[in-house]
Parts: C-alpha cells; structure tokens; sequence
C-alpha cells in the first residue's frame, strides 16, 4: 500500500514538473501555434477612402496583416501618381504640361500604354483622354453643369488618343490634352493589391474599390465568393454572381449623376464620340469581357436584319472563312449570329439580300467585294423591309470585307431612314474588328442613336455561341 502511495506522488510530481514547463518556456511555442492558427482562419481588414470611394480589404491566411500593410501603401502610392486633382501627381503634371514632354514612372507609362492599347482596339469606345468633357461636365469637381454644343464641339478636338506620344517612360500630350485614368485605374490597382498580398502568403481575399471588386483565390471555404450585383432599377440585387480570382467591374449613372436646369438625369459616363452624357445604359465587365445592360426601351419591337454570304465551295466549315454547320445547315457567320441574337432580344429576323448572284468561293467573294469597294458600287437589293415604322430596335450584322462593310450594306443604309431609331450593329472580321463601321453607320445615320455593338473573329463565331447570347440578353430589349 505504502508503495502504491510512492508511485501516486511520483506521477502527481511529474505533471507538476510538466506543467510548470509548459507554464514557462514552451508556453509560448503553443501561444504561437494559436495565434497562426487564428491568422489562417480569422480575417485581416482594412477600410479606408482612397481614388474617390470607400475601399475595403479582407484578407484570409498567410500574413494577412503584414498583406494589408503593403496593400495598403501600394494603393496609396497608386493614387498619389494618378489622380487628376492632386498637383504632385504624375497624371496632374502631364496634363498641365502644355505640349511639354514629361517623364513618368513604369507604372504610369505601363498603364498609358494599355489605355492607348485599348482605345484603339475599341475604336475609341474608351478613351484616356476624355477629361476636358468630364471637367466640363463637373463630374470630378462636382461643378455640375450642361455644357454648350459649341463647347463640347472644341473640346472633342482635344480628345484624339491616338496624338499621345509614348517613348518608353517619356510621354508628351499635345497642348490641350488631358488623361483621366478613372475607367481602369482601379482595376489596376485591384490586381496589384493582390500580388501584394499574395507575396505575403494571403491565397483568399476580397478588394473592393467601389464598383471594382477583386476577388483573390476562391472564397475561404473553399467555393467561389457570391457578389451581388446592385440593381440599377430599384432596391436589392439584380443577381448574385459567382466566381473566384477574377476581375468584377461594374459602372452605372444610377449613384453618379446630376439633375440639370432643363430637370433631366446626367450621368458620369460620357460617350467619347460625342461628349454628351449616356443615359441609356450600364455596363460591367468580367475580366475585360464587356457586357452592357441598357435600360428597357418602353414597347419596343426589334428587327434583326443581317446581310451574309456563305461560301459554298469545298473549304470546310471548320477553317472556312465564313460559314458554319448548324443543325446539319451549312450557313453564314452572321446569319448564325442573327439566329442567336433574335432569340434573346425577341426581334423578327431580316435578310438583306442583292439582285446579284455572288460566287461560291471565299477568295472570289473578297475580290468582288474589292471591285466594288473600288467603283462605290451600290448592289441592287432583292429584300426589303415593308413596316419599318413598326419597329424601333434595329440589329444590323454584317460581315468585314477588306475592312468595310459589303457595299450592299451601303445600298441598305441608302434606302432607309434610320431617324429616331436605335441602330445596335454586330459582325464578323478576319482580325479587324468593327474596322471603324461604327462610325461609318453613324455617318450614314446621323439622325439615329447608333450604339456600339459586338464583332467576333469569322474563325471564333461556331464557339461563340454563348458569349453571343449573353451580349444579346444584356441589351434587356425584351
């Protein structure tokens, strides 16, 4: 008995012993452990005001504190170099330097030349050089006001992307000249925020910058983070979108806007081709997939007219240059294009035909397309629409020949009168793009409101099917 009582206090003295250890010494190590464990499950956040909103960073794992430090000061030494009111900005100093060359940083020079880029891919549907037009409107000083036609006429002339010069990190403005960085600056900004906090281990986060949220990784559970979509329409969500590791960028007047003298709404968004303030639509975009939602036109009825040309010689439709296989039919890009697009916006599908039989191969229906380019021809059409008047909408597609549209488009354009209609164009290149038929169209039909529409590469249009679909449904025609 005596002998179970001296084994009793030696047990009870070695768990004294280990409890004093870990009491002292080794206490810390598990005080580590807890804390790097709460550091990989509990959130790091920061909120502050930065480039004109609110910003808000939630980081999970990793260092996040230590993230959000560097994101932090990252941020902030992104708006001191861009910001357009801040005197010691670079951005400030190009645009006062009255046709003088001023040197800038990489990361300036890098995001004037992707703003460039993009101007020109969009045919100046965006334009870094618009800040004359939103100064005049007062959307960045909060001076608000309807400026003259005769002035946003004069300010327009300022306005032309392709005379900025870059050369390296030198970059020189004609006299006049002023950069607003606003449409990319934050999206920017969001991705190299998450490189910072990707240095410092963090592989789940959400950046919001106002509209511009980045979402790093998926969401800390493991499945994709859900954003919701403010509706523009009235209270709540429009949706709920679901996804990780990318870009969401959303941009609408329904926050941003002001109620002129004559009592209408104007937004901040400007349309760069004519200067005037775009109160018809929305816009977001999904890692630089662009996809508008415009406001319903009250009872309108769409037609979607289209002009196409099959080749029907022996190149497959795989590699051939503008046709595909649908439901065992051998047919045009655009015409599959139009199949697509009547079936999400609603609207009655229109043929432009010609007179003209056209040749069955690819190569001698460009050649003719370039003989008639050359003569100005105008093809005598054999379609014709009887009850224009009944529509409002009109989806124009086409085809890119030699960078323009076929004449028999001009021929189309020629017999209508587009006045008081919305003309929404789509097409397929060989890699050009619209080719400047945007404007073209607007040329023709200066009376008509021609928006900017959607182009696809002839190769790409068999696989496209979805983004078709999903830009037809965002016009909210309906």
């Amino acid at each position: 008995m005596k002998k179970c009582y001296q084994l009793l206090a030696v047990v009870f003295s070695v768990l004294i012993v280990l409890l004093i250890w870990m009491g002292t010494g080794n206490f810390d190590s598990y005080q580590k452990l807890d804390n790097k464990v709460k550091r990989e499950t509990e959130p790091a956040e920061w909120t502050g005001f930065a480039m004109d909103t609110v910003v808000t960073i939630t980081a999970y794992g990793g260092d996040a504190e230590a993230g959000i430090a560097d994101a932090k000061e990252c941020l902030l030494k992104l708006e001191k170099l861009w910001s357009v009111t801040d005197e010691n900005s670079e951005i400030y100093k190009l645009n006062h330097s009255q046709g003088k060359t001023e040197r800038v940083s990489a990361q300036t020079s890098d995001l004037l030349t992707f703003a460039r880029t993009m101007a020109e891919e969009t045919e100046g549907a965006f334009n870094p050089a618009i800040y004359p037009l939103v100064r005049a409107w007062g959307f960045t000083t909060g001076d608000y006001r309807i400026p003259g036609t005769d002035e946003i006429q004069e300010l327009l002339s300022d306005t032309d992307f392709r005379q900025i010069r870059i050369l390296g990190q030198n970059v020189t403005l004609l006299e006049g000249m002023e950069l607003d960085f606003g449409a990319i600056a934050k999206g920017d900004t969001g991705d190299k925020i998450a490189d910072a906090l990707k240095a410092n281990g963090v592989a789940s986060a959400i950046i919001n910058l106002g509209g511009n949220v980045r979402l790093l990784g998926a969401s800390p559970d493991g499945g994709n983070w859900r954003i919701g979509i403010l509706s523009p329409y009235g209270e709540g969500n429009i949706g709920i979108l679901e996804a990780q590791d990318v870009n969401i960028i959303t941009s609408g007047g329904y926050e941003r806007y002001f109620v002129g003298e004559d009592g209408n709404q104007y937004w901040h968004i400007l349309n760069p081709a004519d200067g005037y303030t775009v109160n018809a639509d929305g816009a977001w975009t999904v890692n630089g997939v662009i996809q508008t939602k415009n406001v319903p036109i009250s009872d309108s009825k769409v037609l979607v007219a289209y002009y196409t040309m099959p080749e029907r010689d022996g190149t497959s439709a795989s590699s051939g240059a503008s046709r595909i296989v649908s439901n065992g039919q051998v047919i045009g890009n655009v015409q599959y294009m139009a199949g697509l697009i009547a079936q999400e916006t609603g609207g009655d599908l229109f043929q432009i035909d010609t007179q003209q039989t056209y040749p069955a191969s690819h190569r001698a229906i460009v050649n003719q397309a370039s003989s008639e380019q050359s003569a100005n021809a105008r093809p005598q059409l054999s379609t014709h629409i009887d009850n224009l008047d009944d529509y409002d909408v009109i989806l124009v597609g086409y085809p890119i020949w030699w960078s323009e549209m076929p004449m028999a488009m001009y021929s189309f354009f020629d017999e209508y009168d587009f006045s008081g209609k919305t003309i929404i164009p789509f097409s397929s290149h060989a890699g050009s793009g619209f080719s400047g038929t945007q404007e073209e169209i607007r040329r023709l039909e200066p009376n008509a409101d021609v928006r900017s529409g959607y182009t696809v590469d002839r190769l790409d249009v068999a696989g496209d099917g979805e983004n078709i679909r999903n830009w037809a449904w965002g016009l909210n025609l309906r």
